[in-house]
């Protein structure tokens, strides 16, 4: 998951992170897809001798984002590369 320049959305809240999971694929395919969700995600701090809740996350939005195959060839070894691609497809920053 990578947080991203928050957007609001009205009624549904603020995207703050950014989720991406690659489709399954054959080893002959050239193109894959990929899932993506965009989630409210609240962390809470530590307040002095308070202990700090765990974060809530509420879905915005999920989708699917289709790679074409010079996409695909120029996934590498990099991950992160899904996350760029999927952020610039929906016109997200990463931060």
């Amino acid at each position: 998951m990578a947080k991203v320049q928050p957007v609001d959305v009205a009624l549904l809240g603020t995207i703050n992170t950014l989720k991406v999971k690659s489709l399954p694929f054959d080893a002959e395919d050239t193109t894959t897809g990929l899932y993506y969700e965009l989630s409210e995600v609240t962390e809470v701090t530590e307040t002095e001798g308070v202990t700090p809740i765990n974060p809530t996350s509420k879905t915005i939005s999920v989708g699917n984002y289709y790679m074409t195959e010079e996409e695909f060839i120029a996934w590498g070894q990099d991950n992160n590369y899904l996350l760029t691609l999927v952020a610039e497809h929906l016109g997200l920053t990463l931060i």
